[in-house]
């Protein structure tokens, strides 16, 4: 399977690609910075969800993808910069899937939810809306 992996150098999604490599996926890894990132069989992508929330047309999205995976997450109390990448990022990395028919499993935090009062929570919880085509 062709397989996009948002959040490759963070913890869950480390092992994720890891794991994902050994299974004999083909997977194309992002992140911020891609520099020094060696892992072979691995194409390296740059990323950033803060930028593609502005700029929503900034990432090429590869070609011949099954499914993408966003591990992507931002540890922040700023909540301006939370809903930025974790939420207009993350909508806009999806309308870009959709657009090329790719499915999505978004990996999110446990506690997840609109009502959290932590301001990370609330930015991971399943959005009320759907993306837009």
């Amino acid at each position: 399977m062709n397989l996009l992996l948002v959040g490759a150098t963070g913890f869950v999604g480390g092992h994720l690609l890891r794991a994902l490599q050994q299974a004999g996926h083909r997977v194309i890894a992002t992140c911020r910075e891609p520099r020094g990132q060696h892992w072979p069989g691995v194409e390296w992508r740059s990323l950033d969800l803060g930028l593609l929330a502005t700029d929503p047309e900034g990432f090429n999205f590869p070609e011949s993808i099954d499914v993408l995976i966003n591990a992507a997450g931002l540890l922040s109390v700023d909540a301006a910069e939370l809903s930025r990448v974790q939420d207009r990022g993350t909508r806009a990395l999806f309308d870009l899937a959709a657009r090329r028919s790719v499915r999505v499993l978004q990996i999110s935090a446990l506690g997840a939810s609109t009502q959290a009062t932590c301001l990370f929570l609330p930015v991971k919880a399943p959005p009320t809306t759907t993306c837009s085509h």
